[in-house]
């Protein structure tokens, strides 16, 4: 969903970010945030300590510029296990979550 989220911004002429965690690292991919409309992390309950050190930095530094940060996890960011800063960070942020529907919410949604 967060990379069908990307594509949908590239086609409105907007520049975006996409990082899957489980296919790439944060450090060195982001390293001029100036002309970024878009960063979106995608598996960050996967990060390592480093990573999330390293995603602590860029969202403070984040703050200087106009870019909107997405982020995606498994589950709510008070039960993933972050760095505290981090964790305090994002769990201020505004979160929404996706719920899996049964069959009978399905037939009554599509």
């Amino acid at each position: 969903m967060l990379q069908g989220f990307a594509f949908s911004t590239i086609d409105k002429k907007l520049n975006v970010v996409f990082i899957d965690i489980k296919q790439e690292s944060l450090k060195g991919i982001i390293s001029d945030l100036a002309s970024v409309n878009w960063i979106c992390i995608n598996n960050v309950d996967c990060l390592s300590i480093t990573q999330q050190q390293v995603l602590f930095d860029l969202y403070n530094r984040n703050k200087i510029t106009n870019a909107k940060l997405i982020i995606a996890v498994s589950s709510l960011t008070n039960e993933l296990n972050l760095l505290k800063g981090l964790k305090i960070c994002l769990s201020l942020a505004v979160s929404f979550t996706l719920e899996v529907l049964n069959d009978e919410q399905k037939n009554y949604y599509y």
